[in-house]
Formats: C-alpha cells, structure tokens, sequence
C-alpha cells in the first residue's frame, strides 16, 4: 500500500485566513475566566490524560509518509533517523533510550500541500496520524517507519483509540472548507478495519462539523461539533448518536471560525476548546456520564488542540505561527514559533516512551489554512518534537 503524495488542488480554506493569523500569541499572559459564564476553575495537579487522546513521537522524513524519498516514487524509502531500536525495556515499544531530546527539531515532514490535522498514539506508541488533504491516517514508529494505517472516503479530522485498541475516526465526506459553504454538513465516523482501509461507524447529518474526538469510556466517544454548539455522544460498538451536551459556551460568534474544537477528558472532567472564543472550557463528568455545566477555565488566544501535562500545565496549538503554555496559574508563554517550523500547527501530545515522555509532539499543515490553501504559498506539513522537561 503506498501513501499519497500530497496534492496542489486542495482549495477553499480561505474563510479562517484572518483568524489563523489572529491565533498567533506573542503574549506572557491571558485574562483567566472572562468567558460569558464568568466563571473559572483550575487543572490544579492533574493526573494522565486518557491514553486514547496523547501521542508520540515520529522521526525524520524529507518526503512523504511511508518513508518517502521523492514525492514522484513513494516507494522509495530512506533510512529512520530515530531512537535506536532496542528491547531491554519490555515497558516501550522502542526499548532503553539512546539520549532523550534537549531542543525542538523537525522529526517528519512532507512537501507543501500535506494538511497533518491530528494525531493519536496506541498503547505500543504507534504514532497514528489524520492526513486531511490525502483522506489518509498514517502510521509512524518511534523510528520514523511510515505506512498507511487506513484510507478512507472522507476527509478525517479526529482520532481517538479506545481501551481494547479500537481506532475511531470522525471526518467529512466533503473538503473541510470551500468558498460556498463554510462548514461542511455531511460527516460520518469511521472505525479502522485494521487490515488498511476503514468501516463506517455511523453517519452523522444530524452534525454540523465534527472536528476533535475523545472517549469518554470504553466503547463512549466524545465529538466536538465546531458549528452546532454541540458535543456529541457515539455508542462505538452500534453507531448510536445522542447529544451529550449543548450549550451556549460552545456556540459561535463569528460563523466563520470553528467553535468547539479539541476535546480531551482528564480526571473526571472533559475539556474543549472553543476557537472562535479564545475559550477553553471544563465541564464535569458525573457518575452516570452525563455531562455537567461547563465553565470558562481559560480565555486567551484562539486555542486549537492541546494537552495537559501532570503540573496542570497545558500544551496549546493556535493553527497559526506559535504553540503556547498555559501554567498552572494561567499565565502563558509561547515555547515554539514560526521560525522553529510550526507554522500553521494544528495538534500536539505528549509522547509515551522512555525516549520522549518528556517532549510534546506538534503537528502542522505548513500554513496551508493561512495561504488559502494555495501550496505554491505554504510550507511543508511537519511534525516536530518540543523538549518541555515535565510528564504527563
């Protein structure tokens, strides 16, 4: 199975321009729970992040997925550049460490024209990746070994991996944006067959645009709705959709720019981020896994996906020119920029081997969004790793 090379026709996506550029944070801090509710809460420590939702690390790739060498023959593979690969720690999928990262670097990257728009990390630390422009997820090893994981006949946005390794998709059956409809209407969930391809979970045109996926528990995903002030409930073993919850703090402004976004569960209380506010919202979790009300926990700059380490910090990407820290006390610093390579970064995780646990994983689309989807304009979609000296 060969992995696509990326394509120049991808079109359309000039309604977030503005507010890509608009996501950038240049700033140390942030006003802290000036959401509509007026209300704020705190990470304070929090504990793992539900292993359906962190990821990995890749290594580094000049061209294309499936360890590509040139974008005309996706076949011809080169050499991983990643830890070496050793079995004296039965505990990681890439056994002992060679030398644990001290700086940020470009660890896999395709030409201009990839759209990497989310990443998830099975419980071996497979890299698992939503290549948006290619209708591919894709899979990475900690050495930098790429194949096809699935092709579908959507366009995948989400990725969340259940208990017992069950991989879902959420995704659209048409472009994320064109000029005439700004938010797609046809969406669909998907669970990986294993063997390549992919199943239809359940189609979903109640939706408006699901954009991050969670679990919620074994077999109970969570999908982030960006136009519908929704979040979604989806049985994974029958299809059976419900709202989980609905609300006004997760509704648009500005109909152009997407509202709830990523979406993670921590300890008892989910978090979304809601782009179009600058809001990131906690909302807890009762017994019976129903949705409680959710407050503001953060407003700041436009916040795409994120990721919370143990000290209650957490890991934002903006979908523009910086990646950001909130801190435990909800002041922030921005710890990687347009010139370190994450133009246009669109999600980030921790890894979870003994190589990488300390590092957060970023994945970019170039500044695809940014140029309106012109790659003659963008840059190459890449994954870089961060240093950030703390766990998850």
């Amino acid at each position: 199975m060969t992995l696509r090379a990326p394509k120049t026709w991808w079109i359309g996506l000039l309604a977030l321009t503005a507010s890509c550029n608009g996501g950038q944070s240049d700033s140390s801090s942030a006003e802290a729970g000036s959401g509509s509710d007026d209300s704020t809460g705190s990470v304070g420590s929090v504990g793992t992040v539900n292993p359906t939702q962190t990821e990995t690390e890749t290594q580094t790739q000049t061209q294309g997925p499936s360890t590509t060498a040139s974008t005309t023959n996706p076949d011809v593979t080169s050499e991983p550049t990643g830890p070496d690969d050793t079995s004296s720690n039965p505990e990681s999928s890439t056994g002992d460490p060679v030398d644990p990262p001290t700086e940020l670097e470009t660890v896999y990257e395709l030409p201009p024209g990839a759209f990497f728009e989310n990443l998830a990390v099975t419980a071996d630390g497979t890299i698992l990746i939503a290549d948006h422009a290619q209708k591919q997820i894709f899979s990475l090893t900690p050495q930098g070994e790429a194949d096809v994981f699935a092709d579908l006949d959507g366009w995948p946005l989400g990725i969340a991996v259940d208990s017992d390794g069950t991989v879902i998709i959420a995704a659209h059956h048409s472009l994320m944006f064109d000029n005439a409809q700004t938010f797609v209407t046809s969406n669909v969930m998907y669970v990986a067959d294993g063997n390549g391809g992919a199943d239809v979970l359940t189609e979903m045109p109640e939706a408006g645009f699901l954009n991050g996926i969670t679990m919620l528990a074994p077999g109970v995903v969570l999908a982030a709705d960006s136009s519908a002030g929704t979040i979604w409930r989806i049985d994974a073993a029958n299809g059976d959709v419900e709202i989980w919850l609905e609300h006004p703090l997760l509704t648009q402004e500005n109909p152009n720019l997407p509202a709830a976004n990523g979406i993670k569960l921590h300890e008892g209380t989910i978090f979304v981020s809601n782009s179009d506010r600058g809001t990131l919202l906690q909302i807890p979790v009762a017994d019976d896994g129903s949705a409680g009300v959710p407050t503001t926990y953060f407003t700041g700059p436009l916040i795409d996906d994120f990721t919370i380490a143990a000290s209650g910090a957490i890991y934002a990407t903006t979908h523009g020119n910086d990646v950001f820290r909130i801190n435990p006390d909800l002041s922030m610093q921005t710890i990687a920029s347009a010139a370190q390579g994450v133009v246009g970064n669109t999600a980030v995780a921790f890894g979870r081997t003994a190589f990488d646990d300390e590092t957060v994983y970023v994945t970019t689309d170039g500044g695809l969004f940014v140029a309106g989807g012109n790659a003659g304009q963008s840059g190459p979609g890449r994954v870089v790793r961060i240093p950030v000296g703390e766990l998850q």
